[in-house]
């Protein structure tokens, strides 16, 4: 019984977390979108979309070859993923200039399309969209199976107040 309050609470907590991070971005994306990317504030559609893509792609992956490894290591890998793409993220300008001048010293051909600070956020966007999605998408039946039926009302209340918690947090 502990073993499988402990499973409950972990999942939780992971969900809590993932919202958490997905809140940092939209919390900090508009100031991101005009500070690091050099967009206008209302532009930074360009991240959100790309964030929504890799979710509806993590979805795919998932429903293909999701059952080839165990669900609780897809929502931990998931979650180090999201935590690493978001610092990526922040951290998309260093990366931009590093990546240029590791193209322009070692005489490669151009890549500036790619190693734009607008191409690095789009990409790091649709990664952490995908796991965002493995994250989110495997919690859910995890919860669903593990919590006694009694009792799975409140969890997905506890769960619902969490998320909206974690949300909030970066506020």
């Amino acid at each position: 019984q502990s073993v499988i309050m402990l499973a409950i609470a972990s999942v939780l907590l992971y969900l809590g977390i993932a919202a958490s991070l997905i809140g940092v971005l939209g919390v900090l994306g508009p100031t991101f979108a005009t500070q690091s990317l050099r967009l206008e504030a209302e532009d930074f559609v360009v991240v959100v979309l790309p964030l929504a893509f890799g979710i509806v792609t993590g979805i795919l992956l998932l429903n293909s070859f999701g059952h080839l490894l165990p669900r609780r290591r897809i929502i931990e890998s998931g979650l180090i993923a999201l935590g690493v793409f978001v610092f990526l993220i922040v951290s998309v300008g260093p990366i931009s200039r590093f990546l240029q001048t590791a193209e322009e010293a070692a005489g490669l051909v151009s890549l500036a399309d790619f190693t734009s600070l607008v191409a690095l956020g789009v990409f790091i966007a649709l990664l952490a969209g995908v796991a965002y999605a493995f994250v989110a998408i495997p919690a859910q039946p995890q919860l669903q199976e593990e919590i006694p039926e009694d009792v799975r009302g409140r969890v997905f209340g506890i769960l619902n107040m969490l998320v909206s918690t974690a949300s909030l947090a970066p506020i």
